[in-house]
């Protein structure tokens, strides 16, 4: 999806909704905005977090002894994978795997496209696993 396509506003309008928007702890509020052009900035924002074309980052964990610019990554486009971790996380919380009584460390082939729980396989080296559920 083309962000152009989807944000199209008259630049003075535009300029004006964002002069009369403000940020607060609970959101971002706009005033005086038509319903359909509300519709699409809401688009066009969704789509350029999820494509990461607007960072989004989160903490993810802290190290005092080695903090630097490093430990700060756009979780938009973890490993090049252009789809946020929040998203993939709720998909991965989705999976069911069938319940094991040791620990295992498992491994995944590289898979790109639609990629559901029926056709996610891990594996211990020698075994395989498979999501008992397909979400």
């Amino acid at each position: 999806m083309n962000l152009k396509d989807i944000l199209d506003i008259e630049k003075e309008k535009l300029e004006k909704y964002l002069i009369d928007s403000y940020f607060t702890e609970e959101g971002w509020f706009f005033e005086n905005i038509e319903n359909n052009d509300m519709k699409k900035i809401y688009l066009f924002y969704r789509a350029a977090v999820l494509d990461g074309i607007i960072p989004f980052s989160a903490v993810t964990g802290i190290n005092i002894k080695n903090m630097s610019i490093k430990s700060v990554f756009d979780v938009t486009n973890y490993a090049g994978i252009k789809e946020s971790l929040v998203s993939m996380s709720k998909g991965f919380s989705e999976l069911l795997f069938a319940p094991s009584s040791d620990k295992i460390k498992l491994n995944s082939n590289i898979m790109s496209g639609v990629i559901t729980g029926a056709k996610l396989v891990f594996s211990d080296g020698e075994n395989e696993y498979s999501s008992i559920t397909d979400p």
